[in-house]
C-alpha cells in the first residue's frame, strides 16, 4: 500500500532534520581532528598555484610540491620569528605601559568627572603600587608597581621569557605540524583525491560533479591567492606607515593587520584596536593614537574600494548576511580559527549549491544572487502596491542600461506573470487594482521628463472601466494637448502608433509611445476609429512610420489586424509599416506569422525603436510628457 504523499514528505523532512543536527554535532565534537584537515585541504588550493608554475618552470610533480611547501614553511616561520622577537621586546617593556596606561586611565577619568579618587584606588589595589628603589638607578620619574619592578619581575628575564613563549606556543607549533604533513599528503595525492571524491559524490551525474569540483578549486584558488596579495599589501603598507609615525611594534601591527585581514568585517577593528592601544600607552598624548587609527581607516577604504575591486571583484559571491551568519556559525563550531575559515567554507557550500539540486536551498540564502528576477521583484512588488520600490529599481535599471531595455526585460515578463495568473483566476480583484496602479505610477515616473521625475511619485489610479492604457495616454494629452503635439512637420517625422483593440492592446502601444518619445521621436498614440477619421488638415506625407500593436489571442484578432494592416497601407503607402506584437518571454515559441500587409513584424520594443530610427526623420526636440 502506498504511503500518502504528505506521511512521505513529513517523513523525508525528519530525515533530513536529523542529518543536519547529526552533521553540525560532528563538526563540533570532531573539531580537533577536521580543523587540521580542514585547514590542509584549503591551504592546498592556496599552494597548488605555485605548484603549477614551478610545473610549467621545469620542475617535476614531487620536486615542485616539495619546492613549493618549503617556500610556505620559510615564510610562515620568518613571519612567526618576527612576531615572537617583536613580543618579546614589548614584554620587557611592560613596566613603561603600565606606567603610561595608568596615568592615561587617570586622565580620562578626571575628564569624565567620575570619581578620581574611587578609581585610582581600585587602580591601586590591582597594582599595589610603590616607588622604585634609588639604588636601581631608575630614571623614570615616576611610581611603577611592585610586581613590574626590574628587582622582581621575572618577566625581565630573557630566558624566562623565553620559556614562557615556548610554553605558550607549543599548541599552536603541534597543531601547526600536524597541518604541515597532511598538507604534504594532500598536495601529492591531489588529484587521486579529486577522483576519490568524484566518485563518492558523481556516481549518476559525473559531469555535474567534475564541474563542481573545479569550480570549487578555481574560486577558492582565486579567492586565497588574490586574499594573500592584497592582505600582504595591506599589512606592507599599514607598517611602514605606522613605522612612519613612530609607533613601537609597527612590524608587529602590520603583521597582525595581514592575518586578521582574512577575518571577515572585524578582523581589521580587532588590529585596529590593538595597534590604537599601543599608540595610547607609549605616548604622553593621544596624537599617536588617533593617527593609527587614521592610518588603519584611510589603507582600509582605498584597498576595499579601490584596489580589491580592481584586483578580484566586489564580491566573493556571498551576500554580506550570509558572510556575518557564517562566521558566527563557524567561530561557535571551531573557535577563531572557524572565524578565518567561515569564508571559504560558505563559499564552497555555495558553489556545489549551484550544481546539486538537492542543495540549491543553500545557494538562494547564501548567495549574492537576487532571490527573485527583476521581472518577479516587479510583480512581487506590484502586488503589495509598492510603487515606490519599483520605480527605484527601475531608475538604477535605466542609469546602467537604457529604458527600451527596461520594458522588454523587466516590464513586459513582469506582465506577462500577471496575466497568467489572471488568466488562471488566482488573482482578485484587489490584487488585480493594486499591480494596476503599481504600472501606472512606476510608467508615469520612468517616462516623465527630468522636471517632473524629480518631483515626488505622481497620484494615479485606475478608473472604472479605463484601461491602462487609456489612462496614461489621457495623462500625456493633459500636458500635450489632444494630438499629442504640433499637426505639422517635416515630411516622415511623424509616428503612429495604432492599437488593434483600444481595451486590451493600448498599454502595449503606450509603453511604445512612451520609449521612442524618450529618444526624441514623434510618437503618436491613436485609436483605429481616429485613425480612419483623421483631422481635416492631417498631411499623410508627415508619418514616416506606423505600427499596429495587437497582442496574440485567437483567429478572430488575426484576421481584425490583417483587416487593420490593409487599411493602413492604403491609406499611408509611403510611410513604413509595420506589426508589433510582444512576444512571450516564458511561452516556448511565442512568435507569431507576418501579416501580409506589413513589411516587418517586431516582438520586442527594441526592434521597434530600431525599426522607427531607420525610417523617420528625427526633428528639433519634440515636447516630453
Amino acid at each position: 500500500m502506498q504511503k500518502p504523499k504528505s506521511v512521505s514528505t513529513l517523513f523525508e523532512r525528519s530525515v533530513y532534520a536529523i542529518a543536519f543536527v547529526v552533521i553540525v554535532a560532528s563538526l563540533h565534537f570532531a573539531a580537533e581532528v577536521l580543523i587540521p584537515v580542514t585547514l590542509s585541504i584549503i591551504l592546498s588550493f592556496l599552494i597548488m598555484p605555485l605548484v603549477a608554475r614551478l610545473r610549467r618552470a621545469g620542475f617535476g610533480h614531487n620536486l615542485s610540491i616539495t619546492l613549493a611547501v618549503l617556500i610556505a614553511v620559510v615564510v610562515a616561520g620568518f613571519i612567526g620569528i618576527l612576531i615572537a622577537s617583536r613580543v618579546i621586546q614589548l614584554a620587557s617593556d611592560a613596566p613603561l605601559y603600565a606606567v603610561v596606561l595608568h596615568e592615561k586611565i587617570l586622565a580620562l577619568s578626571n575628564f569624565a568627572n567620575v570619581g578620581t579618587n574611587w578609581f585610582s584606588e581600585r587602580f591601586r589595589s590591582v597594582f599595589d603600587y610603590g616607588t622604585l628603589n634609588s639604588s636601581n638607578g631608575a630614571a623614570t620619574g615616576g611610581a611603577v608597581p611592585k610586581f613590574l619592578d626590574g628587582a622582581s619581575l621575572p618577566g625581565n628575564d630573557p630566558r624566562f621569557l623565553l620559556q614562557w613563549l615556548i610554553r605558550f606556543a607549543w599548541p599552536i607549533l603541534s597543531s601547526t605540524g600536524v597541518v604541515l604533513a597532511v598538507l604534504v599528503f594532500v598536495l601529492f595525492e591531489h588529484e587521486a583525491l579529486r577522483d576519490r571524491f568524484i566518485r563518492v559524490t558523481g556516481t549518476r551525474d559525473i559531469r555535474a560533479t567534475t564541474v563542481a569540483v573545479n569550480e570549487a578549486g578555481q574560486r577558492l584558488s582565486h579567492y586565497f591567492v588574490s586574499q594573500l596579495i592584497i592582505n600582504a599589501c595591506v599589512g606592507l603598507t599599514i607598517a611602514i606607515a605606522l613605522w612612519i609615525a613612530d609607533l613601537s611594534g609597527a612590524l608587529l601591527f602590520g603583521i597582525l593587520a595581514f592575518v586578521f585581514r582574512y577575518v571577515p568585517y572585524v578582523g581589521v577593528l580587532i588590529a585596529a584596536a590593538a595597534a590604537a592601544f599601543m599608540g595610547m600607552i607609549s605616548s604622553d598624548g593621544w596624537t599617536l593614537a588617533l593617527t593609527v587609527v587614521v592610518i588603519f581607516v584611510s589603507v582600509e577604504l582605498v584597498f576595499s574600494q579601490f584596489i580589491e575591486p580592481l584586483f578580484y571583484g566586489h564580491s566573493t559571491g556571498l551576500s554580506p548576511l550570509s558572510v556575518v551568519l557564517s562566521a558566527i556559525v563557524w567561530a561557535w563550531l571551531w573557535g577563531p580559527v572557524g572565524l578565518v575559515l567561515s569564508t571559504p567554507l560558505t563559499l564552497c557550500l555555495v558553489v556545489f549549491a549551484r550544481h546539486f539540486e538537492s542543495l540549491r536551498i543553500f545557494e538562494i540564502l547564501l548567495a549574492d544572487l537576487p532571490a527573485l528576477s527583476l521581472s518577479e521583484r516587479f510583480y512581487q512588488r506590484a502586488l503589495s502596491n509598492d510603487a515606490i520600490e519599483i520605480s527605484r529599481d527601475a531608475r538604477s535599471y535605466i542609469r546602467k542600461r537604457s529604458l527600451v531595455a527596461y520594458c522588454d526585460k523587466v516590464l513586459i515578463p513582469a506582465l506577462m506573470l500577471a496575466k497568467a495568473d489572471v488568466d488562471r483566476g488566482t488573482i482578485g480583484e484587489a490584487e488585480r487594482s493594486a499591480v494596476g496602479n503599481s504600472i501606472l505610477v512606476v510608467l508615469e515616473d520612468i517616462t516623465a521628463d527630468s522636471k517632473r521625475r524629480r518631483r515626488r511619485l505622481p497620484k494615479v489610479s485606475l478608473a472604472d472601466g479605463a484601461s491602462l492604457g487609456q489612462i496614461l495616454r489621457s495623462r500625456r494629452e493633459a500636458v500635450l494637448g489632444k494630438m499629442q503635439g504640433p499637426i505639422s512637420g517635416p515630411p516622415r517625422s511623424l509616428i503612429l502608433v495604432v492599437p488593434a483593440h483600444a481595451l486590451y492592446d493600448s498599454l502595449m502601444a503606450e509603453i511604445l509611445v512612451r520609449v521612442l518619445r524618450a529618444r526624441d521621436l514623434d510618437a503618436r498614440h491613436i485609436t483605429p476609429e481616429e485613425f480612419m477619421s483623421p483631422p481635416p488638415n492631417a498631411n499623410p506625407a508627415l508619418v514616416g512610420a506606423c505600427f499596429l500593436v495587437y497582442s496574440p489571442a485567437d483567429a478572430d484578432t488575426d484576421s481584425h489586424a490583417e483587416g487593420l494592416t490593409n487599411t493602413i497601407a492604403a491609406r499611408l503607402p509611403h510611410a513604413a509599416r509595420a506589426a508589433v506584437r510582444i512576444a512571450d518571454p516564458f511561452a516556448e515559441d511565442s512568435k507569431p506569422a507576418q501579416a501580409e500587409a506589413s513589411e516587418k513584424l517586431l516582438v520586442s520594443f527594441s526592434e521597434a525603436l530600431e525599426f522607427a530610427l531607420q525610417n523617420t526623420t528625427v526633428d528639433a526636440p519634440r515636447q516630453t510628457a
